[in-house]
């Protein structure tokens, strides 16, 4: 393997941990409140960004005891993953925050519902993921997980340039 993806923390299958201490590749932990099945059915937090930081702490402790190095751990806080919409939001909105888990950030946000639920049926998802991938970029996500790559990294190019008041190429 070149990456492992778990978007339960290895929560769900107990052989993932030593598949993942035998790979030796990046592990990709993900958030996610319930399972598949259930995540969605009235998702709630007291305080999303605190209760996430926490659920982190506890797996990035609980690798490190199972063999895992830390610095092999990117975190996903789980866009759509047993999140309302305003969770999402606020999830993006405090992306910086993850920082403190000195972990690189991966946000998978590429035409996920919640961008029709807040602009509409109609909208085209694929350019409101680049413009959601420029702000992710500026708030310290290392990694965006995108459909159409070319969109999106014309967005973080433009936002860069912008933000440095020069070109970036």
């Amino acid at each position: 393997a070149d990456i492992i993806n778990d978007i339960s923390a290895m929560r769900f299958d107990p052989a993932m941990v030593d598949i993942a201490r035998q790979a030796a590749c990046p592990v990709i932990i993900m958030h996610m409140q319930g399972t598949p099945g259930d995540m969605q059915i009235k998702p709630s937090y007291n305080d999303i960004i605190a209760e996430t930081l926490d659920f982190f702490r506890q797996r990035l402790a609980w690798l490190s005891e199972n063999g895992i190095d830390r610095h092999r751990i990117i975190i996903d806080p789980g866009i759509g993953f047993g999140k309302t919409v305003e969770h999402n939001l606020t999830i993006i909105n405090n992306l910086e925050r993850y920082q403190v888990l000195k972990c690189p950030v991966l946000v998978g946000h590429s035409r996920k519902s919640f961008i029709t639920r807040v602009l509409g049926d109609e909208i085209d998802r694929d350019n409101a993921t680049a413009t959601i991938s420029a702000i992710c970029a500026g708030k310290k996500a290392a990694i965006v997980r995108v459909h159409d790559v070319a969109k999106s990294r014309a967005a973080i190019t433009l936002a860069q340039a912008i933000e440095q008041e020069r070109p970036c190429h």
